[in-house]
């Protein structure tokens, strides 16, 4: 339950909310609006599934204070491999200057960044500083150019390439050009030197013509917030002026093929409970897939949803061609005595040379080993193990491979007798008087 206290002269009316006064002040006591989909589950990260039928579950939850309505999407793709992808592509071309969402920080005491129409890269437009005219040393330069943010967290091969033009009157540079990068949302000079990662650093030709830089930009991948700024710094005794232009990102993302998609519901699910939902599928290659489970709320109009992380649930697992192993074999005694240990030799082989682990129960309803191991295929492994119970006792065992494909279980049946009492009334009387014993003798002698 919120509760959310608010102003005597102002009333904000929620559907769905129950409203009481307390003196002055009105309490509104709102209802929480919210349905989950996610764990449990059956499909996650990284798991291995198997070529052919399968089902895949996920579950959704009414974590609400009232009747939830909604349907629940599921979509399947296969990964088709990686394709080139251009991130940033800026030429200046727009009269717009810094572009949207790029910021110009001026911290010297030259002409700070802007757009340049004469001595462009391969348009008329770049961007470009220069010293203010006549020259007047010292000139300092601090001038940071900030780009808008990019999401790099599913894209790899990052590259970065950017043109710059340089002139100087005394014919080489004493100012350096610096790339840097945020990843936290940072735009300020101070958020860069703080926090940020200092990708290059370039003392610039004064050559006078248009000369290219590339650089990784590995370090990146996988970051969501990311922000680049190009740095003038220095301080300069002459004239100069300085030109960057063509910037260009790109790298490579996945591409994703959608190969089935199906939707059920509309449900009523009251506070408070949960289903799950099945989706059948069916795999017919090897490879990377991803599923997505996605809710569609509201079908109601008074509906909002206070929290809209958990409307998403996605795993990206891979398809293999897997046999699960053959039949174990267990080979060891079938009689004994209570409290003697007695030793089995096990082995199962996998078709596909994987690993295997063992499950063994010594005897109905004891699990006594559970999925031990990795054992190679085929190897014989003896285990252990004494009956404290006289009786029939039967072995079960399975094994599994590394991708938890199950074998069918072998059992050995195993007796421990009971110990026979012999009730023989001559031999008790010959126990209960040994003085006997040697007048039977001699007359069995006559």
């Amino acid at each position: 339950m919120k509760i959310k206290i608010i102003g005597f002269f102002v009333i904000t009316l929620l559907i769905g909310a129950s409203m009481s006064v307390v003196g002055n002040v009105l309490i509104s006591n709102l209802l929480y609006y919210d349905v989950g989909v996610g764990e449990p589950t059956n499909i996650h990260d990284g798991d291995y599934r198997f070529l052919g039928e399968d089902s895949l579950f996920v579950t959704v939850r009414n974590y609400g204070d009232l009747t939830a309505k909604f349907e629940l999407n599921f979509t399947l793709e296969r990964l088709e491999g990686l394709v080139p992808i251009e991130i940033l592509d800026e030429g200046f071309e727009d009269p717009l200057f810094p572009p949207d969402g790029w910021q110009v920080h001026h911290d010297g005491n030259q002409y700070p960044w802007q757009r340049d129409t004469i001595i462009g890269h391969e348009s008329s437009a770049c961007a470009g500083l220069f010293t203010i005219w006549p020259p007047t040393p010292p000139m300092t330069f601090d001038e940071w150019l900030v780009t808008d943010s990019y999401d790099f967290s599913e894209v790899t091969s990052l590259m970065l390439s950017v043109w710059y033009y340089g002139h100087a009157n005394m014919g080489l540079f004493t100012s350096n050009l610096e790339i840097w990068a945020s990843t936290d949302g940072g735009t300020t000079p101070d958020d860069f030197m703080d926090t940020g990662i200092l990708l290059e650093e370039i003392n610039p030709d004064a050559d006078e013509e248009w000369i290219p830089e590339t650089m990784d930009l590995s370090p990146l991948e996988g970051d969501e917030d990311v922000h680049l700024a190009f740095r003038f710094v220095g301080e300069e005794n002459d004239f100069i002026e300085f030109f960057i232009d063509d910037i260009l990102i790109e790298g490579e993302v996945n591409n994703w093929d959608e190969i089935d998609s199906q939707s059920k519901g509309p449900y009523d699910l009251d506070p408070d409970v949960w289903i799950e939902s099945f989706f059948d599928v069916y795999y017919d290659f090897e490879g990377e897939y991803r599923a997505t489970f996605s809710l569609d709320t509201p079908l109601r109009g008074d509906w909002i949803d206070d929290n809209p992380d958990n409307d998403v649930y996605q795993a990206v697992f891979t398809v293999i061609a897997n046999n699960p192993p053959n039949t174990p074999t267990i080979d060891g005694p079938t009689k004994g005595t209570v409290g003697v240990t007695y030793y089995y030799n096990i082995s199962a082989t996998d078709p596909d040379s994987n690993d295997v682990y063992f499950y063994i129960e010594w005897f109905q309803g004891c699990p006594g080993i559970y999925w031990q191991g990795p054992y190679p295929s085929g190897e014989q492994i003896q285990f252990g193990y004494t009956w404290e119970n006289q009786g029939v006792h039967i072995i079960s065992v399975k094994a599994k491979d590394v991708y938890e494909a199950e074998s069918e279980t072998v059992t050995l049946t195993v007796t421990m007798p009971r110990t026979r009492t012999i009730n023989n009334p001559f031999r008790n009387l010959l126990e209960s008087h040994p003085n006997l014993f040697p007048i039977l003798q001699r007359l069995l002698r006559l």
